[in-house]
């Protein structure tokens, strides 16, 4: 079995990519999106409704300081034939410096290349760039309780996603609990 997910039902990759998938999805008139925006500027603007992705200790400016995560660097490798033979192995092992390898032509239908593309983990210290991984150990988890109880009164915002729920979340995992987050909100206005 060479699928990412062993024990999942359906797999799949949109099939336009992810960027096709949400620009369609945010394409109406009523939704503004701003990129490499700092957050803080727009809170005190009037919106009807904010639905924020971003870092939850950074919505409420760290009052009970920054939460930890664990981040990866990536090394991108090419090599002539098949690297591994699947999708994605992980390494478990202290004997590898890195965490997993993909081998990317196996998310597509077409795995008959000449060459493949694979992209080495490794994981590090989260250096506030690329936050991955939560660090949910007692301190984090304590400070995360703070942070949630604010959020009950933030009665306009919708809290989705990794960074803002401050769990690791798969996308179908991601999906899922947004649109369970959304029914909620609706249900309340």
């Amino acid at each position: 079995d060479d699928t990412y997910f062993k024990n999942a039902n359906f797999q799949g990759i949109p099939q336009n990519g992810y960027l096709e998938l949400f620009k369609n999805m945010l394409d109406h008139s009523k939704i503004k999106i701003e990129l490499e925006s700092n957050f803080s500027i727009y809170k005190d603007k009037k919106f009807d409704y904010i639905i924020y992705t971003g870092p939850i200790d950074e919505y409420f400016d760290n009052i009970f300081g920054k939460l930890e995560y664990r981040t990866l660097n990536f090394k991108n490798e090419i090599h002539d034939g098949d690297f591994q033979g699947n999708a994605v192995m992980n390494y478990c092992d202290l004997d590898f410096p890195w965490t997993r390898i993909t081998e990317h032509k196996y998310f597509t239908p077409e795995k008959q290349f000449e060459q493949t593309f694979i992209s080495k983990e490794f994981s590090v210290e989260d250096d506030g760039k690329a936050p991955y991984y939560p660090i949910r150990d007692k301190k984090n988890l304590e400070m995360l309780s703070k942070y949630q109880k604010l959020m009950e009164n933030e009665k306009k915002t919708i809290f989705v996603g990794r960074l803002a729920m401050y769990q690791y979340y798969d996308m179908d995992q991601v999906v899922a609990a947004t649109m369970k987050k959304f029914n909620e909100f609706i249900k309340g206005i």
